[in-house]
């Protein structure tokens, strides 16, 4: 009996996976594709064409992912050009058939609402959904999250718009938005993006607190909006949070840091394009000793007034100050405070002078990036080169000029050195910095004048180099330098 049993299931099997997707699946990917034309007008993909031409295994569409195990679709991205496809009504009926779906994604996709009781809740009924994306989507932001929050399976959750969108507000099922849904338990990372909006609160229609909806949330990006400095406090209803992105809101003057230091479980925080004068402390507060990396930049702020308050963050260990002016001397001595940095990331930003030839207190660094931001003066012989444990050093696009220090070969550690578009000279063979520096697995010193030998023979000992680019440089024969 058993055997029989088990050769009816094979059977069932064959049959519904005999062309390597399940024909129910098939026939609801056709349904989907008509519903897309008829109404958002646009052409994602043409499945109707592969299954016209005898090419009907779903599994092998584009736009569809199937589960090498059991064939079934697990994966659909239906994510659309900006600004590309007529209004769209979402029925959540449609995607039913795809039992197994874990990914679903509908960026851009020009969804305004959906048909009578066909909205995202209903998407309920899948159990293994964990990421939706329906960033860029016109729909009040509001009345999205009370549908979307009724899909408990959800791990990542991606909402986003511009600005200036004009929102839809859709019919929708005002029982069931009447309700209070259990909340996204299982949600761990949120992304809502550009709605401008200023109130936490609005979260709440996906359920918070600490002993309900959205306790085990670790990484929301927040990322253009309107949240002021009162952001943090109003954070600590979600006790998970690791990732925190709060770029380019409205976070100006000071920052309460016990605010910060309630997030106990924090390591990633995103400030960048945001007006914050310095983070302040009160006799006896305790210190940020989980957080790792901090953003900052891009700002109209005192940047060695914000720099000298970080010493609360005990436990940093990478800095980017991105597109600011930090060419005030406070600023040197600031960052010299920031001894246990190990990455730190200056792109765009305007240096001191003597930022180099005064940094080599920050002996913990590994990394140090400032590209962009026109520099310019010599490479000075110390400071930056008593940074024993600097692995990488990016100087891409500034105005330095001279030779190269002979101190560089000091830089044992270096895997990764980018020189690429500076007035830096000299003939390379005439260096001995580089029979020091074997560690190099990357090595950038195009659009400088250097004079090159053809052979590159000072690089023959260089077993780790995987990439050298000394392109728009001068070549020149070896025996020129010889003679």
């Amino acid at each position: 009996m058993g055997n029989i049993k088990f050769l009816l299931l094979a059977f069932f099997l064959i049959v519904n996976v005999a062309n390597g997707c399940w024909e129910e699946e098939r026939s609801a990917l056709l349904e989907l594709q008509a519903n897309i034309m008829s109404l958002n007008g646009e052409l994602v993909v043409d499945w109707a064409g592969y299954n016209a031409n005898g090419f009907i295994n779903c599994c092998f569409w584009k736009k569809v992912k199937c589960s090498l195990a059991t064939g079934r679709v697990i994966e659909l991205d239906l994510a659309a050009r900006f600004g590309s496809g007529d209004d769209w009504r979402f029925n959540a009926s449609l995607f039913l058939p795809f039992k197994s779906l874990q990914l679903l994604f509908l960026s851009y996709r020009n969804i305004i609402g959906w048909t009578k009781n066909e909205g995202f809740s209903k998407l309920r009924q899948l159990p293994n959904l964990k990421v939706v994306d329906l960033q860029y989507n016109p729909i009040d932001p509001k009345v999205l999250l009370s549908s979307l929050c009724w899909i408990s399976s959800l791990e990542v959750l991606k909402l986003g718009a511009d600005v200036e969108t004009s929102f839809n507000v859709p019919a929708y099922n005002s029982s069931m938005m009447s309700k209070k849904c259990g909340g996204l338990t299982n949600l761990r990372e949120l992304k809502f993006e550009g709605y401008g909006i200023s109130d936490i609160n609005i979260l709440f229609a996906l359920g918070g607190g600490a002993n309900s909806g959205l306790r085990n949330l670790e990484k929301p990006h927040l990322n253009d909006n309107s949240f002021n400095s009162t952001i943090f406090s109003s954070l600590k209803i979600f006790p998970s949070l690791k990732h925190l992105n709060l770029a380019a809101n409205d976070i100006n003057g000071n920052i309460e840091m016990n605010d910060i230091i309630a997030l106990s479980n924090l390591k990633h925080l995103d400030l960048w394009n945001n007006n914050i004068e310095s983070f302040v402390t009160t006799k006896g507060s305790k210190r940020m000793s989980s957080l790792h990396n901090l953003l900052l930049g891009s700002s109209n702020s005192n940047s060695s007034r914000v720099l000298q308050s970080l010493k609360s963050f005990s436990s940093l260990k990478s800095l980017s100050y991105e597109d600011n002016d930090l060419t005030a001397t406070t600023t040197i001595y600031a960052l010299r405070n920031l001894s246990k940095v190990e990455y730190l990331y200056l792109t765009g930003s305007s240096l001191n002078d003597n930022f180099l030839a005064n940094i080599g207190q920050m002996t913990s660094l590994k990394v140090l990036s400032m590209p962009f931001a026109g520099n310019d003066g010599t490479l000075p012989n110390q400071g930056w080169c008593e940074l024993k444990h600097i692995e990488e050093l990016d100087f891409v696009d500034n105005n330095f000029e001279g030779t190269l220090p002979s101190c560089l070969g000091n830089l044992t550690s270096l895997r990764w050195l980018s020189l690429n578009g500076n007035y830096l000279r000299g003939n390379i063979a005439s260096h001995s910095i580089w029979s020091r520096l074997t560690s190099l697995e990357y090595l950038d010193i195009a659009y400088n004048q250097f004079e090159v030998p053809l052979s590159f023979s000072q690089f023959s000992n260089h077993t780790k180099l995987i990439y050298l680019d000394v392109s728009s440089n001068t070549i020149i024969p070896d025996t020129e330098f010889q003679n």
